[in-house]
């Protein structure tokens, strides 16, 4: 019977040289992992876009929703986006003549750089076929010609900036075609 040893006077140092060999490879290829990101923000690490569209990480308060036909549940182009301070003063504005990035759905609107000082926002319909005043927020109807208290502040919804630095998803906001009655404001009573 023949033996061989394993760990011989000359074995060891072969043994020896294929396991830093090996370990020399390792350190150069690495094992593999790593790497990825790229996603829609030109390789910049983990990414990809936010709610409104934005590479998430920019650092900008945007807020972003869309406007819809109350009855047939559609988006509306050519509605005007308004946010405004608790004074009344203008501090932002867009038109829905984009398209939603996400849904390809029309009635989208983005409005980024949104100052501290936005507390509500108000959507003015299209010029024709729409009630001009009226929009239902999270259930509440309110009129932007109504005056408030006496106060001749409009009653349009809150503005909430749940993420300030970051995009903010409103969701819908419904305006009225005047084809059929709109409902009675219920907000700002």
């Amino acid at each position: 019977m023949n033996r061989r040893a394993v760990f011989g006077p000359g074995v060891w140092k072969q043994n020896l040289a294929l396991t830093l060999g090996a370990a020399a490879v390792l350190a150069v290829v690495g094992c593999g992992g790593g790497g990825g990101g790229g996603g829609n923000n030109g390789g910049q690490g983990s990414g990809g876009t936010d709610v409104c569209g934005d590479k998430v990480g920019a650092g900008v308060t945007t807020v972003c929703g869309y406007v819809q036909d109350a009855s047939t549940v559609t988006g509306v182009n050519g509605a005007l986006v308004t946010l405004r301070s608790t004074t009344g003063s203008v501090v932002g504005t867009s038109s829905t003549t984009i398209t939603n990035p996400t849904t390809g759905s029309a009635g989208f609107f983005k409005i980024s750089n949104v100052p501290a000082t936005a507390a509500y926002f108000e959507v003015t319909p299209p010029a024709t076929g729409y009630f001009p005043y009226l929009q239902t927020y999270s259930g509440v109807t309110y009129s932007s010609n109504d005056d408030v208290n006496g106060t001749s502040n409009p009653c349009i919804p809150t503005l909430s900036i749940a993420n300030p630095k970051a995009d903010n998803a409103i969701g819908a906001v419904s305006v009225y075609d005047t084809g059929s009655p709109p409902p009675f404001p219920s907000g700002c009573q």
